[in-house]
């Protein structure tokens, strides 16, 4: 995506239909006063999708892997260690709600709760 401001003080993205294994995202133009909140939502609920196709962690696992190799003696230590970390962010995601996320981000206000004296 390429991001261009005009002097209008406009905020475009200008993405193309990015693409990866079936997977489409169609995004729009936004102005600069679009909801942070729910766009965050928007991209939370594309990456849980992406999240729960088993091809997308292993290609993750599988970049790991290259650049692990990178570490030499520590290789091993490096790939189990950033696969359990993957492994972790895939069950965490799953678990929350987009909103839950956005939050956790600070891209969406807390919950609100009423206190009862």
């Amino acid at each position: 995506a390429v991001v261009s401001t005009q002097s209008t003080g406009t905020l475009h993205l200008c993405p193309k239909n990015l693409t990866s294994d079936g997977f489409k995202f169609d995004l729009s133009f936004f102005e600069e006063n679009f909801d942070i909140c729910e766009f965050c939502e928007m991209i939370a609920s594309h990456v849980k999708a992406i999240l729960t196709d088993k091809r997308f962690v292993d290609f993750l696992k599988n970049h790991v892997q290259d650049i692990c190799r990178l570490m030499g003696p520590l290789e091993s230590l490096c790939t189990d260690e950033l696969n359990s970390l993957i492994d972790e962010f895939v069950k965490m995601t799953g678990e929350m709600t987009e909103k839950s996320i956005c939050q956790m981000l600070h891209l969406c206000p807390p919950n609100q709760f009423i206190k009862f004296f």
